[in-house]
């Protein structure tokens, strides 16, 4: 009698071991799944688009507080970005030369944009967003970047019969590009080729007429390649023959 009993106590420790070990088997397996799935997470930059526009008759002591909010809320009205997107990095005066003389022709305005991904966000939602900025930069006619400043300025500056101080008469530059990658609490920028550009021999060069290419190519890696655009519809269909004459 004695000896059964050991015999069922040996069976039930037994079972209550194997059940620990599959227990602690089972929560270590998915905690490896889920380490896993942690790491093959796809880690989205924020990029930042710097640019330049030139303010014709500007001056540094006369682009103070105001002037500067309101710049930056006009290019955000002109790149569909918030105002917080949207800094000044430095401000630069612009000279020509007249008769041999050096005249004060404005203030080269210097800002940058940046584009942050939200929790979603994968890498082509945000290269998109960076070609459709890019291309709002580069192409804007300067009368329009004139138009929002002058929008913003008087939003910004309610004192009655405030005028806008900016005159723009050339487009914004075209935008250098960096990226901005945080893992593990340490911070990594690069400058990376833009939208349209591609990378040879370490160096950022636009794509040939008709192709594209995301921005993000790293030029200090190796040369990379345009996406082949759309092809050319086909020709139009010749003309049908003209029918034959009626017979007399």
């Amino acid at each position: 009698m004695i000896k059964g009993s050991q015999k069922t106590l040996r069976l039930i420790f037994v079972g209550i071991a194997i059940a620990v070990a599959l227990a602690l088997g089972l929560g270590l397996g998915l905690g490896l799944k889920k380490d896993s799935s942690a790491n093959a997470a796809e880690v989205v930059p924020t990029y930042k688009l710097a640019s330049s526009v030139s303010l014709d008759g500007m001056t540094e002591a006369a682009f103070t507080d105001v002037p500067k909010l309101a710049f930056r809320k006009g290019m955000a009205y002109t790149l569909g970005v918030t105002v917080h997107d949207v800094s000044i990095t430095s401000v630069e005066t612009v000279t020509s030369r007249r008769r041999r003389s050096l005249l004060v022709a404005g203030l080269k305005v210097k800002f940058e944009v940046s584009i942050v991904p939200d929790d979603n966000d994968t890498s082509d939602d945000i290269t998109a967003m960076v070609a459709a900025v890019t291309t709002k930069i580069t192409a804007t006619p300067a009368a329009t970047i004139a138009a929002n400043l002058a929008t913003a300025y008087l939003e910004v500056d309610t004192t009655v019969g405030a005028s806008s101080p900016f005159t723009v008469t050339v487009q914004a530059t075209t935008p250098t590009v960096k990226t901005v990658v945080v893992v593990n609490g340490v911070q990594t920028e690069t400058t990376v080729c833009g939208t349209n550009e591609r990378v040879s021999s370490k160096t950022c060069v636009a794509c040939s007429s008709g192709q594209s290419n995301a921005a993000g190519d790293d030029p200090a890696g190796a040369d990379t390649l345009c996406d082949t655009g759309a092809p050319p519809p086909p020709p139009p269909s010749p003309p049908p023959p003209p029918s034959p004459p009626p017979p007399p």
